[in-house]
């Protein structure tokens, strides 16, 4: 049983020009209010909340940095860059999927197998690194546009981008780190310009 967390109420005041983008926000990604207020400040504290001496203190790069750094690195580079991104974010998440009130828990009436229970934490925790990094839709805006289908065991991922071959390539390799724990293994791959698709299969 999930213990029910205390709920404050925080009233903010904010200009009429905010509240017309947060209208406008909200509609257009079916949003509430009070849900995009939460997001906005948690992400706010987790880049700014830190110690000077925090080693994931973190530094703010802009789209054409990323893609310019990326552009001289070759594939083994590549590849060690994602794995330290993925290690500097595996605790974020834990920390975020424990506190967070508007995940929805997939687990809820269910008695899954170990396979099963697998399948269902990778879920959730490709929900939370596409919802609040990878999308256009409440995420740092790595891609235009990205989703997932699920099908039993197998999973594919598709998303269009305009940052080059090299991110299709480290998006691949923090991606298959992401689902290591998970059992699941990349079993095809189409990597372009602006675009990739990720075929997994959990063994």
């Amino acid at each position: 049983m999930v213990e029910e967390k205390k709920v404050n109420l925080l009233a903010v005041r904010v200009e009429d020009n905010l509240l017309t983008r947060i209208d406008q926000y909200c509609k257009k990604n079916r949003l509430s209010k009070s849900l995009l207020i939460r997001l906005a400040i948690e992400k706010y504290l987790s880049l700014f909340d830190r110690e000077e001496d925090d080693p994931e203190l973190l530094l703010i790069w802009g789209k054409k940095e990323m893609v310019e750094l990326l552009k001289h690195l070759d594939g083994e580079s590549i590849a060690k860059i994602a794995e330290i991104s993925f290690q500097t974010s595996k605790e974020k998440y834990k920390e975020m999927l424990k506190s967070s009130r508007y995940r929805e828990d997939l687990t809820k009436d269910k008695t899954p197998t170990s396979k099963e229970e697998k399948i269902l934490e990778c879920k959730k925790m490709w929900g939370f690194l596409k919802n609040l990094v990878l999308s256009n839709r409440g995420g740092f805006n790595w891609f235009n546009k990205i989703h997932e289908s699920w099908n039993g065991p197998n999973l594919k991922i598709a998303g269009t981008h305009d940052l080059g071959l090299n991110f299709s390539l480290y998006i691949k390799y923090r991606t298959i780190n992401h689902m290591k724990p998970y059992d699941y293994v990349l079993i095809s791959e189409n990597l372009q310009e602006n675009k990739l698709i990720l075929d997994f299969q959990q063994q």
